[in-house]
């Protein structure tokens, strides 16, 4: 059986050369759980990114910078990060793609963000400002150890992956999810009320705010998410190909 290809989103980094990246531990999660994962270079030309993904079975969308407010109706608060608008164009245009065709999807801290935001939902600009007695969700220490809780709504599809309704997760953000897009349903949440995950219904999006392709390290259970895109992007293979 051919293995399902898993189109991974990378970003330009910028310095004394322009590279294209894709983060290395969610490649390497993605060929440990029996995919295959490809990186889509950051394009201003949507009808590339649909070439690529037009030939790939699944969509990672991995962590990154900020997401830039103006595509969610907002000017920029004091506390904003990098943003990166022509990485935020690309990688929406890839989300928006694998709504439209069915294509599975996996998105990990900013992942979570750009879908929802791409799907039409908003974000928090930062977790201090707009969450009243916020949690720490910046932590000092390494991504493979965990450092909050989460409560991970009953039959859920992260509950059933994960087979518990409590987990401890990593963090490393100061974004979040606001108002869920329509079509998302919230499914995971931290103590002090941020949203940690959102899916679909139909099982298409599975969005987590936290890190397993580093937490995996600690709590193997986290290497489920990336066997259940893979699983899911075999399936989807199957259908569409006939």
């Amino acid at each position: 059986m051919q293995k399902p290809v898993i189109a991974v989103l990378g970003r330009r980094i910028t310095g004394e050369r322009i590279l294209e990246a894709a983060p290395h531990a969610c490649c390497q999660r993605v060929a440990e759980t029996g995919g295959v994962p490809v990186v889509l270079p950051e394009t201003e030309d949507p009808e590339n990114i649909k070439t690529v993904l037009s030939f790939c079975d699944g969509l990672l969308v991995p962590g990154g910078p900020d997401v830039d407010p103006r595509f969610y109706g907002q000017e920029p608060l004091p506390e904003l990060g990098m943003v990166d608008i022509r990485g935020d164009r690309c990688w929406m245009t890839a989300v928006r793609y694998a709504r439209e065709t069915g294509m599975p999807v996996l998105g990990i801290c900013r992942g979570i963000q750009l879908a929802n935001v791409a799907l039409g939902g908003t974000l928090y600009q930062d977790i201090d400002r707009c969450i009243p007695q916020p949690l720490m969700h910046m932590q000092k220490h390494p991504q493979s150890e965990s450092i909050h809780k989460v409560q991970l709504a009953a039959g859920s599809r992260l509950s059933r992956l994960l087979n518990t309704e409590e987990i401890y997760v990593n963090s490393t953000h100061h974004q979040s999810v606001d108002a869920p897009a329509p079509g998302l349903i919230v499914t995971a949440k931290a103590p002090d009320g941020v949203i940690e995950g959102l899916e679909s219904a139909d099982g298409q999006f599975v969005l987590v705010q936290w890190h397993p392709e580093a937490q995996c390290q600690s709590d193997v259970r986290m290497l489920r998410l990336f066997e259940d895109l893979v699983q899911r992007a075999a399936d989807w293979s199957v259908i569409r190909r006939g």
